[in-house]
Parts: C-alpha cells; structure tokens; sequence
C-alpha cells in the first residue's frame, strides 16, 4: 500500500557527457531530508566518463541504479526514467544542476492538498560554472488552475524545479521527444507543464530551492533554438485543442523579439536590433516602453553615480533559499517594482479566466483571447 504520509518520490538524472557536474548533482540528491527516494540516472549515450561517475556513485547509494541507452536527447531520456520509476511523484534533476537539501520535503508538503496538484514547483538561484550564485530566478506565485498564467509566464525556467505527480505525467503522455528530431529542443518543460496544467491544478514553494547552472555553451543560451521550440509548442498544444489566447501569444511573440534584438546589439547587428525592438513595441507597447523608459533611466542613473561593486558571491549551499540574490547592484527597485505590477495586473487577469469552468476541448481552442 502507498505511503500517503512519506510516499516514495522518484529521482530522474538525464545525462548526456556530463562528467564535470555529475557527481555534485548526485551529491546535492542524497543529501535531501527527504528520505523516501529512489534515484534513476539515465545515461542518454555518454562518449565521456559520465556512466562510469554514475556507477560509482550507484556502489555507495543504495537508492540508486543506472540505466543506460542510446542518445536520444533530454525527454527521451526523462521518459526512460519515467518508465523505470516506481514513485507516486516524478522529480527530474539535470545533471548540472543542484539541490538545496529540503526540496524535495517541501514540495511533497505543498502537494498534500485537495485537489492534489499535478505538479509542484519551486523558485531557482543562477548559478555559474562554480556553482557560485550569480542572480535569482523570478518569484512569480502561482497555484490552482493556472494554464493561461503559464502560458503567459514560465515562472519554472529550468528542468529541475518540478516534482511531478506520475498520474498526471502518465495522463498526458510523458515528455515530447520530437521536437528534438525538429531541432527545436529546449521546450519540453514548458510544454509539459502547460498540458499538466490545463488538467490539473498546481502548486509551488516560495523558496529558492534549486541551483539552475547557466553555462555560454548551454542549450538556454541558443535563442534561436529555443524561440523554434517555443513556437512547435504552441502548434502541438494548438493541433490538441489547447490554443493559447491570442493576445498571450502575441505579448510572448513580443518578448521573443526583444530577446533577439538583445542578440543583434550583442552581434553588432543593430538595423536588426532597431526592427527587432520595433516590432516588440508594436506588439505589445506598455509593456515594452515602460521596460525600455526604465532601461535608460537605470542607465543615466548609473551613469552619472559610476558603477558599484557587486553583491557578494556565494556558492549555491549557503544562500539562503529563503532569500533572492540581487544580481544587478545598478537596479532602480521602486521603477522595477512598477513593472511587476504591470506582470502581476495580467496575471491576476488570466487567473480570472483560469478559474473559469474548462470548456470542452473543441470550444477550448476557439475561445477569442
């Protein structure tokens, strides 16, 4: 009979050549207070020493196994793993990435609601190649039925904040390992979430419980990959009767914009950047001009003061996860703050609609944003 108390949580490590991050990811996992787990790491056809780390690790943890298989790419991976675990709740952990010790504790205690959550996530800490916290994640809270407010903002941003209940993973299908074939890979999570979300409610912990470890050669550093993958998920969802509200689709189409007007300044591009940040402030005005009036304004202040030093560096384990880590010493807090407000106006907006009675799923996917 399952332990509804401490049910066992599985743990699912994909790794792909990860010999240099492995084992404090592994480490970061048997040290949860948490003890109930079981750990499956999937080699997803390693050419380095990544399954002979794993192995060793698997000797001295007896939670631990190790399966190995072809390369098939992150949420083929995932899948594998899925398909091995025994686990009321699924929670996937890159293999670059880290744990604070009580994560999984706190999630399991944020799941024992009613309804139950399809998913439960957390807040996360950047993390640079060190492990050393270089910024925080945002702190977005949002719960209950809330696919148009995830539609609109990914307040996960990594594959290591979610504790995934196995009967909704099931229900929808696992994680989409085509879009990998389309060479659009970095998506999976969103999509997942959105179709767990458009079934179930969800949940989170307002801490920052996860080091999410941002490298130059990244998967999340490709823009472009990353804005195809994004726009392959919103086909699929679309195909299955899930479209995205129009004018969701259209403030994300103008963030896209500006993330690549971003890239073109950074590559000296800048008649590119020019109809880039156009095209954002056509699409979606308030918000892009009351970001870009905030810009200069940051700026000109910092200009005219000089540049500070930096918060303190920390490694990941001893920020408190309590706490964000301010990662631009120049930020203007009261303006920053009225562009939350802006964010948090539409979600409140979208939980509205969230809260709604589903419509079938034929009417689901007309209904005008």
């Amino acid at each position: 009979m399952p332990n509804a108390v401490t049910p066992l949580v599985s743990v699912v490590v994909p790794a792909w050549n990860a010999e240099r991050t492995i084992s404090e990811t592994l480490r970061s996992v048997s040290a949860q207070t948490y003890a109930n787990l079981e750990i499956i790491i999937v080699d997803d056809g390693s050419t380095d020493d990544t399954a002979a780390l794993a192995s060793a690790y698997c000797e001295v943890e007896p939670r631990a196994r190790l399966v190995r298989k072809e390369n098939g790419g992150v949420a083929s991976a995932r899948n594998r793993g899925i398909e091995e675990a025994q686990g009321a709740w699924i929670a996937p952990i890159d293999a670059d990435d880290l744990w604070h010790p009580t994560k999984i504790a706190k999630q399991v205690a944020a799941s024992k609601v009613s309804p139950p959550p399809g998913l439960v996530y957390c807040w996360y800490q950047s993390i640079d190649v060190d492990g050393v916290v270089v910024g925080s994640g945002p702190d977005w809270k949002i719960g209950g039925r809330a696919w148009k407010q995830l539609a609109y903002c990914n307040p996960v941003e990594n594959g290591s904040a979610l504790l995934l209940s196995r009967e909704a993973l099931l229900d929808v299908g696992g994680y989409e390992p085509g879009l990998r074939a389309r060479d659009a890979e970095g998506c999976e999570d969103v999509l997942i979430q959105l179709q767990i979300a458009r079934r179930y409610p969800i949940a989170f912990v307002p801490e920052y419980l996860v080091g999410y470890r941002k490298t130059p050669t990244g998967m999340s550093r490709d823009t472009g990959q990353i804005i195809r993958s994004w726009r392959l998920v919103h086909e699929q969802l679309a195909a299955t009767g899930t479209k995205i509200p129009r004018r969701v689709k259209r403030w994300n189409e103008a963030f896209f914009d500006k993330v690549l007007a971003s890239r073109s300044i950074a590559s000296r591009d800048y008649a590119t950047a020019v109809r880039l940040l156009a095209k954002a402030l056509w699409k979606d005005p308030l918000r892009w001009a009351s970001y870009f009036a905030y810009r200069a304004i940051r700026t000109a202040a910092r200009l005219l003061r000089g540049r500070r030093a930096p918060s303190s560096r920390l490694p990941f384990g001893q920020v408190d996860p309590r706490s964000a880590v301010v990662a631009d010493p120049d930020e203007l807090t009261f303006l920053k703050s009225l562009l939350v407000r802006l964010e948090l106006a539409r979600l409140r907006r979208l939980a509205v609609e969230d809260a709604e009675p589903p419509a079938s799923a034929g009417s689901a996917g007309s209904r005008r944003g």
